[in-house]
């Protein structure tokens, strides 16, 4: 494990990143880990409490296997646009890597994420191999922010539009009215935060500090694909499909499991969900998502059993990527060079 982390944090630490010592490193991770691990294990347990073990398990197991494998397909579709919307951003910075290679980068940084979470974060390890290939710290790790960050704001325009166009026929705006200011909210935040770069170099005291040059360094690196409008306004078409896809998914999975709801709850509850699954507070959204299904499917009419089963056999499709993540990186592990370590 000390071995993985060495390798990254010393990746970390090039071209003027901030610098950590390994020790506290691993301590703060580990603590975030725990913390994580809490909250996930204790709405799971709480939402267990609930219901009948044996009722989920047979709603578990009344899944079609027809519905299961046409969701595999879109599920990996839905990865092949995510390495496509990856590659279009590297491109407009003349980093050619095929869009293979880039959907096993992202296989292997969801195993990481699924089941390393104490140690490697999916994004970290994305960064490490994309660094490889650029030759640039900086642009790998911009690279993956931006994609991360193109997909969450395209999520928080998709998830109050579909609640404002949906209303009519839920009559819900009253109900999901804070989820809309918060979503808006969340946009003005990002639009000032690549505003503050000019009011900020006007800091006399700050110009000395060396996480304030490390900040602006960083400025300056995501600031120059505002030249590529074109490219970015591409990448958010994409997320938007990626979107509607997991939409789809979840409704086929509830239709897998013999549930008939209709799509416009879907269109409103699904990308609410993905959105609080992306708070970073449990294990890959462990818990909070299964909270979340629970919470707002019971307006749509499912019980405890059924909506956690829509939110289980979610989280499988994602399992299954991860451990084919997983069995990929073990196959080529020489391409890891100091990712390795103790497994």
């Amino acid at each position: 494990m000390r071995g993985r982390i060495s390798c990254i944090s010393s990746m970390i630490t090039s071209e003027n990143m901030p610098i950590l010592t390994l020790k506290k490193f691993v301590q703060n991770r580990n603590l975030i880990f725990v913390l994580k691990l809490l909250v996930s294990v204790g709405i799971i347990l709480f939402l267990f409490q609930r219901i009948d073990l044996k009722y989920l398990t047979a709603k578990l197991l009344s899944m079609q296997w027809s519905y299961l494998i046409v969701c595999l397909s879109l599920f990996f579709l839905g990865e092949i646009l995510h390495a496509l919307r990856w590659k279009i951003l590297l491109k407009c910075k003349k980093i050619e890597v095929s869009t293979v290679k880039l959907l096993y980068f992202n296989f292997v940084g969801l195993f990481f994420n699924l089941f390393f979470p104490t140690a490697i974060g999916g994004d970290v390890i994305r960064i490490y191999q994309m660094s490889t290939h650029s030759q640039n710290t900086s642009e790998a790790v911009a690279s993956v922010l931006l994609d991360r960050g193109v997909g969450f704001f395209t999520l928080l325009c998709v998830a109050p539009i579909m609640v404002i166009f949906s209303t009519k026929q839920m009559e819900t705006f009253a109900f999901f009215s804070p989820i809309i200011l918060l979503s808006f909210t969340a946009m003005a935040a990002i639009f000032i935060f690549f505003r503050l770069k000019e009011p900020m170099q006007k800091w006399p005291s700050a110009n000395k500090n060396k996480f304030y040059k490390r900040i602006m360094h960083y400025y300056d690196v995501l600031d120059a694909y505002r030249s590529h409008k074109k490219i970015i306004l591409l990448a958010m078409v994409i997320s938007l499909g990626m979107i509607f896809l997991g939409i789809f998914i979840t409704y086929l999975i509830s239709h897998g499991l013999g549930l008939d709801i209709p799509l416009a709850y879907f269109n409103i509850f699904v990308p609410i969900i993905f959105l609080i699954t992306m708070i970073p507070i449990s294990i890959h959204g462990l818990g909070l998502r299964e909270g979340a299904f629970v919470f707002f499917f019971a307006k749509a009419g499912l019980s405890v059993p059924e909506a956690l089963s829509i939110s289980l056999i979610s989280y499988v499709l994602t399992l299954i990527f991860g451990m084919i993540g997983g069995m990929g990186y073990i196959v080529h592990r020489d391409q890891w060079p100091g990712v390795r370590g103790n497994m």
